[in-house]
């Protein structure tokens, strides 16, 4: 039996650019941030690394197709990237920072828990 096609998305029609998805402007803006951080104060990079990675994750879940290198192409030409890139830049600082206290909370309310020890 043949393999089965593999699965592509669609092509993004005038206006539904993956450049414009909320998630991708957010991997782009901290990627570039992050990029202007390297060398710097290795904690805050590290973090800063976190956070990709975050959006990467998120990105690649919903949209496992997407060729980010186009997507990225797409909003380095892009002249107005810059205005839209940091139009965003609240909403996904608030996003990641919620992300990072989650993982705080997390880390506290496991800390003591041993692993196979009844709760």
């Amino acid at each position: 039996m043949p393999k089965p096609a593999p699965v592509t998305p669609a092509a993004p029609v005038a206006g539904d650019s993956l450049a414009d998805d909320p998630d991708v402007r957010c991997l782009a803006l901290f990627s570039v941030l992050a990029g202007q951080g390297e060398g710097r104060d290795t904690r805050d990079w590290a973090g800063m690394v976190g956070i990709v990675m975050y959006f990467v994750g998120k990105v690649r879940a919903r949209l496992p197709n997407a060729n980010l290198t186009v997507v990225f192409t797409e909003l380095a030409s892009d002249p107005q990237s810059g205005r839209k890139l940091m139009g965003s830049l609240d909403r996904c600082r608030t996003e990641a920072a919620a992300q990072g206290q989650s993982l705080i909370d997390l880390g506290k309310a496991l800390k003591g828990v041993r692993p196979g020890a009844s709760t």
